[in-house]
C-alpha cells in the first residue's frame, strides 16, 4: 500500500511539472493533443529504422524519433527518410551519454550541436529532446526551458520482449482501453523487435 501511494504521488507529481512548466518538461501527451498515444523512438537512426517506418506507413501511424545526432552523420539518408515519411525528429544528444553529470557548458555544447547536425541533415527545425536514459539534473532542465526546447520523458517504457513498465499505477496493463484513455506516451528503440511494435499499434 505505502508503495503504491508512493507512485501515485509521484505520478501526481509529474502531472503538477508538466503544468507549471507549460508542458516544457513533458511525461504525458498534453490534453489538448489528438493523439492518444504518441510512440517514440530513441538511438536511432539505424538500419532498422527503415523496417519501423514501413510498419508505421502500414498501420498509418507517426511517431517522434529521438535521433543520436553521430548516428545522423552515420545514416544520413534514413535521418532524412524520417522527415520525408511525416515524423517528428528531435534530439537524443551528440552521443549516447548520461548527461545528468556534465558542466552546464558541456551539456549545452552538446545539446547545440546535436540540434544542429539533426537541423542541417534533416533540413528541418526541431524543439524536442529526451536526455539518454532519462538522466538529466535541475540547472540542465531550467537552461533547456529556457531556450525553448521542450523536454521529452514518456510514460511507460516497453521492453524488448513487450513488457510494458508504467509511472502511472492506475493504468491497468491488461486494458487497452485504459491504456489508451490516458495520453500515454511510449518509449521504444530503433531497434525494438517489429513484432512488440505491432502489439501497441
Amino acid at each position: 500500500m505505502i508503495f503504491q501511494n508512493h507512485l501515485k504521488f509521484k505520478f501526481l507529481l509529474k502531472r503538477c511539472v508538466e503544468a507549471a512548466t507549460g508542458y516544457r518538461i513533458r511525461y504525458h501527451a498534453p490534453y489538448w493533443s489528438k493523439a492518444k498515444i504518441i510512440f517514440t523512438f530513441d538511438d536511432g537512426p539505424l538500419p532498422s529504422t527503415i523496417h519501423i517506418l514501413d510498419l508505421l506507413d502500414k498501420h498509418k501511424k507517426k511517431a517522434i524519433f529521438f535521433l543520436v545526432a553521430e548516428n545522423v552523420k552515420k545514416y544520413p539518408q534514413i535521418a532524412r527518410e524520417i522527415v520525408k515519411r511525416g515524423h517528428l525528429v528531435g534530439s537524443h544528444g551528440l552521443i549516447h551519454l548520461n548527461m545528468k553529470k556534465l558542466s552546464l557548458s558541456e551539456f549545452s555544447h552538446n545539446i547545440k550541436k546535436s540540434f544542429r547536425i539533426i537541423e542541417d541533415i534533416c533540413e528541418v527545425k526541431t524543439k524536442y529532446f529526451r536526455p539518454p536514459f532519462g538522466q538529466i539534473n535541475f540547472v540542465q532542465a531550467i537552461w533547456i526551458i529556457i531556450h525553448g526546447i521542450i523536454l521529452f520523458f514518456w510514460s511507460c517504457g516497453v521492453s524488448d520482449s513487450g513488457e510494458l513498465n508504467f509511472i502511472n499505477p492506475a493504468v491497468s496493463l491488461r486494458n487497452k482501453e485504459k491504456i489508451t484513455k490516458h495520453r500515454l506516451i511510449f518509449l521504444l528503440h530503433d531497434y525494438t523487435p517489429l513484432d512488440v511494435i505491432k502489439k501497441y499499434l
